[in-house]
């Protein structure tokens, strides 16, 4: 089971691999998508994890130049994108691109980009604002932006954010009222949990136990994320906080098993499984894989039938937890 497993995702995230490379041109730039950053900052993880380091390196000099550079400084605060989600979870998304500049050695790229994102913790909470440095108007925090912040933090090294991370999150899982029925992802100034948003992005906001098709990922980052932290510090407080968000997952819709939106969930099993060998991880985790493959097209895409770049998004994130899974599960 297991090996087959492993075999089936390197596979499947190898084919998505094989049609991006045919999409970037000898700059950087992807041939047939606009210069958006949702086109872009996943794609130097996955060029990086799947060994393609020189790639990774010319498309992570374009999204430099062509998004952050102005004159010889580097801008963090422009939001270049025409994704209103996107733009709102700004600190998620710059995570993505400081996490491929760390593994390649990008510093002058990584260094100052984890420096901006540092302003966006809470020295009180814990937590990271989703949208900008704390401070702001109106922040709020959110479970997948401090996650993201958390697991860039442990490849710098800085063990003090990545714990302070982690316990916002466990304070996060644990102090539910209402759990057997929803979990509030975003959590105010005063670290009360926000139950007032815009009805358009309840998705993001509430995630319902019972309803079909919910935003599983923004649980299973906060996951992933504490069993790393859990392997880094030995800390058993942060295994436990996992295994909370994961026991959530399994007891959420069957739908869980089915949908897109669980990738993350699914690289969190991953995690978790070899952490723990606990089998139901492991079978979450294969349910899935195997869904996500099953809904992949031939030439290594997901999602044609949506919006092109989201398409693309989504087809880079898959690819990028199928080889983390089989990377996990080996």
């Amino acid at each position: 089971m297991l090996s087959h497993l492993i075999h089936r995702s390197e596979t499947h995230s190898h084919k998505t691999l094989e049609w991006v490379l045919n999409e970037i041109s000898t700059n950087g730039k992807l041939t047939r998508f606009p210069d958006d950053l949702t086109c872009y900052y996943k794609l130097p993880t996955l060029l990086t994890i799947s060994g393609k380091l020189q790639q990774a390196q010319i498309v992570l000099s374009y999204i430099e130049s062509a998004f952050f550079k102005q004159g010889n400084k580097l801008c963090f605060e422009d939001k270049k994108t025409n994704n209103p989600l996107m733009a709102k979870f700004w600190g998620y998304v710059l995570g993505w691109i400081g996490y491929a500049a760390q593994k390649l050695g990008r510093f002058d790229l990584s260094y100052p980009l984890f420096n901006y994102l540092k302003s966006f913790q809470s020295q009180d909470h814990g937590g990271f604002a989703t949208s900008g440095p704390w401070g702001s108007q109106n922040p709020e925090m959110d479970v997948i932006t401090s996650a993201q912040c958390g697991h860039l933090s442990l490849y710098f090294g800085d063990l003090k954010m990545a714990t302070k991370t982690g316990e916002f999150l466990g304070w996060h899982i644990t102090h539910q009222s209402e759990a057997n029925s929803h979990l509030y992802l975003f959590v105010d100034n005063d670290k009360k949990f926000v139950t007032q948003y815009p009805q358009e992005l309840e998705i993001v906001y509430k995630l319902k136990k019972a309803e079909p098709q919910q935003a599983y990922f923004m649980i299973g980052f906060p996951c992933a994320f504490l069993v790393q932290l859990y392997n880094a510090t030995a800390n058993p407080d942060f295994l436990h906080y996992a295994k909370q968000y994961a026991d959530y997952a399994l007891g959420c819709h069957e739908s869980i098993k089915s949908f897109h939106f669980s990738h993350k969930v699914a690289w969190a099993m991953s995690l978790l499984y070899r952490a723990t060998k606990e089998e139901k991880y492991l079978i979450l985790c294969q349910q899935i894989t195997d869904y996500l493959i099953s809904i992949q097209t031939s030439d290594g895409k997901w999602l044609t039938d949506q919006d092109a770049i989201h398409s693309l998004d989504q087809s880079i994130e898959n690819a990028i937890w199928l080889k983390e899974i089989a990377s996990q599960l080996s």
